[in-house]
């Protein structure tokens, strides 16, 4: 089991974001942990084929041993983050002594039977870390390219759905009420102020983190695969990552919209229209219509005109909701 032992400044101060740069890293390591370990292999099958079996040997030699990832290559979102080249921008900016701390702690991390795949460029790595840290950017950049950026659209419309989600709980419930629901397996003791991971992996060991005041960051990454991951070491703000809701959306099929509406007023107005009978914020509208939020909005200003749709807002947060017109709009053309 892991707990993390919070301050009350350390709960207070927690915050939601999240990561390209870690859903990259997280994607790719999936191309090492079995299938059965994981449920994204028809994404991985599309994967593999998109990236071509091109090897990525400074990439998949910091990915592909159990355990430990270096943290320079995850380094902790202190909010939303999408730019990738921004943050291949802050990835060449990592000072050399953090490469190699982290790298040292690799090693430092028992194997379960071998040392993994590229130890010998993980070496290199260690003799040349910024020349190094130059072909891991162009392997990441190439990767980012081919598997993650067709898909960006999708997997960033549920990353902000999920933030938002959240945010929201802790705005009506607590952070207390958002730890405890993000995970089966993650507890937060209200009593202690103690975080518990419970693993199940039988070469786990307990472990006990004190957060001593540093704060941390809650991040959703849809390549968590449905498990968990954490960040403590000093070099970074500590980070708990955990699986979003709505990861099935990736390759969920788009109800269709009533055949009358949709003659009256396109397929993405009428799917946006049918889809208010819940009230719902932009980007929650975009992860469940596989629409940038661009199109969204530009569907939702269509509809407000026309006296469908209305606004509230709810702290930060702006819901859309059908109108009485609107309603009566919708039961006139259900079929």
């Amino acid at each position: 089991m892991i707990t993390f032992q919070l301050t009350q400044d350390d709960l207070l101060s927690t915050r939601l974001a999240y990561s390209a740069m870690l859903e990259l890293t997280l994607s790719r390591r999936l191309f090492h942990i079995p299938h059965k370990k994981h449920n994204m292999g028809r994404w991985l099958e599309d994967a593999r084929q998109a990236i071509n079996n091109v090897e990525l040997p400074y990439l998949d030699a910091l990915l592909s041993a159990p355990g430990y990832m270096p943290d320079f290559i995850t380094p902790t979102p202190d909010q939303p983050e999408s730019n990738i080249e921004a943050a291949f921008e802050r990835l060449r900016a990592t000072d050399t002594q953090v490469l190699q701390a982290n790298l040292e702690r690799m090693f430092e991390c028992p194997f379960d039977s071998s040392p993994p795949i590229g130890i010998e460029t993980v070496q290199l790595f260690r003799a040349s870390p910024r020349e190094s840290l130059e072909c891991l950017i162009q392997e990441m950049r190439f990767y980012w390219e081919r598997v993650l950026a067709p898909q960006w659209v999708q997997i960033r419309a549920i990353l902000d759905g999920d933030v938002l989600y959240r945010a929201r709980q802790m705005a009506i419930s607590g952070r207390e009420v958002m730890l405890d629901d993000l995970h089966p397996a993650i507890e937060y003791e209200h009593d202690t102020g103690r975080i518990s991971l419970y693993k199940t992996r039988k070469h786990a060991v307990d472990m006990h983190i004190d957060i001593g005041g540093r704060g941390l960051q809650v991040v959703p990454a849809v390549f968590s695969a449905s498990s968990m991951h954490w960040q403590v070491f000093p070099e970074y703000t500590p980070m708990l990552i955990y699986t979003p809701r709505g990861v099935g959306n990736l390759y969920a099929s788009v109800p269709d919209p009533s055949p009358a509406l949709e003659v009256l007023l396109g397929g993405g107005r009428a799917s946006v229209l049918e889809s208010l009978l819940t009230p719902l914020s932009t980007s929650e509208l975009a992860t469940r219509l596989h629409m940038t939020a661009g199109a969204v909005s530009q569907h939702l200003s269509r509809l407000k005109e026309a006296g469908l749709v209305e606004p509230q807002r709810s702290g930060r947060w702006v819901y859309y909701h059908l109108t009485e017109r609107g309603e009566q709009f919708i039961n006139l053309f259900a079929s």
